[in-house]
């Protein structure tokens, strides 16, 4: 290792915080300075797809998150030695009797040809994050001075991921700002899934549907959870699923009204850069709602009643007369014979003709 070489890679940390495309390149630089094959800048919770890494290692990441070692990486036996000293490296934690029968050791490592590792402790704001550089069987383990030359980096680290991560909360705020201006409920989330921050849009359904217990979400139907749950887990990287597309809609269900209808999103990263708060969103839909928004052009229009508006508008988002019947305590023979004024009103004489037209009108009505 060349402690001068280090300090020299560190001093272009803070580059990377202004253009995050340049995080491969200078960790290539520090792995080449530390006599690593490669560097990689992991989150100590919420450790997803997505985080600055040099090219040389680009494939020992794809099969550590593809194949679930990031959620039992054995190198967590180090951490709270890390956390106290500010670096951990394999003999901190692992016998050379326990490295021969380790499953991650074996058979993702060794297969990449690489052996022996280095953990170095920065934060990014209020979050612990570790630079893990990895080195082949041939360049050795860590030793006690190579880890002294590493901790006189922590600081430049820690200095660039906190204005990464700064930069990146900028860039949500102004994300935030347009989705609010085109008054769309959202909830942002974490690398873990959990929610960091709603609009005050999407508040009410956090209260009324989307109840949050303990950082994740609880929904009313079991099912409907686990579902929205696995298609986090997806979004974020966490898992890896080819029969399941990753922008299938969530449905949840509520008591008398139409179910919400929930767009899990990954933010985009080089937009925002790998440090910051949120990596993804859920939009949320309230089919309810768009009907409401659209009775004051059907009643312009047709000349329609409120009910009437509100009726239509429903049957053009997917209700049936039943649905609107029973939502709205009326009996069915009042739900027909209201169907049939909105024929006579419209001009049309089915559902499927009404719903066309209707749909029409939406699309190009002013917003």
């Amino acid at each position: 290792m060349s402690p001068l070489q280090v300090q020299a890679v560190a001093g272009s940390f803070v580059e990377a915080a202004f253009d995050p495309d340049q995080w491969s390149t200078i960790l290539d630089q520090l792995a080449t300075a530390a006599g690593a094959t490669g560097v990689v800048l992991l989150p100590i919770k919420g450790r997803t797809p997505g985080v600055p890494l040099s090219d040389s290692i680009g494939e020992l990441m794809d099969s550590y998150f593809r194949h679930g070692w990031n959620v039992r990486d054995e190198r967590e036996l180090g951490i709270q030695k890390m956390l106290r000293t500010g670096i951990m490296v394999d003999q901190d934690f692992m016998t050379p009797e326990m490295m021969k029968s380790s499953p991650f050791y074996n058979e993702l490592l060794i297969p990449h040809g690489l052996q022996w590792f280095a953990g170095l402790a920065f934060h990014a704001d209020d979050e612990i994050w570790c630079a893990a550089l990895q080195r082949a069987p041939a360049q050795g383990p860590f030793t006690a001075s190579d880890q002294e030359s590493l901790l006189a980096i922590r600081d430049h680290l820690t200095a660039a991921a906190t204005l990464a991560r700064r930069f990146g909360l900028a860039r949500i705020e102004g994300l935030t700002a347009a989705f609010n201006t085109q008054d769309i409920a959202f909830i942002l989330l974490d690398r873990r899934g959990r929610p960091v921050l709603a609009n005050m849009k999407a508040e009410q359904f956090i209260r009324e549907t989307l109840h949050v217990v303990k950082g994740e979400f609880t929904l009313a139907k079991k099912e409907e959870q686990t579902t929205l749950h696995k298609q986090i887990a997806r979004v974020l990287g966490c898992v890896h699923d080819v029969e399941t597309p990753q922008h299938l809609p969530v449905i949840a269900s509520r008591e008398g009204l139409s179910p919400l209808i929930l767009h899990v999103v990954a933010l985009p990263r080089k937009l925002l850069g790998s440090f910051a708060p949120a990596i993804a969103m859920i939009l949320i839909v309230d089919p309810d709602e768009r009907c409401a928004i659209r009775e004051d052009v059907l009643t312009a229009a047709f000349g329609l009643t409120r009910a009437e508006a509100s009726l239509a508008s429903c049957i053009a988002s997917g209700a049936s007369l039943a649905d609107y019947a029973r939502r709205h305590s009326l009996a069915d023979n009042t739900v027909r014979g209201m169907m049939k004024q909105i024929f006579a009103k419209s001009d049309t004489h089915r559902q499927g003709e009404l719903i066309a037209l209707l749909n029409r009108l939406v699309r190009n009505a002013p917003k």
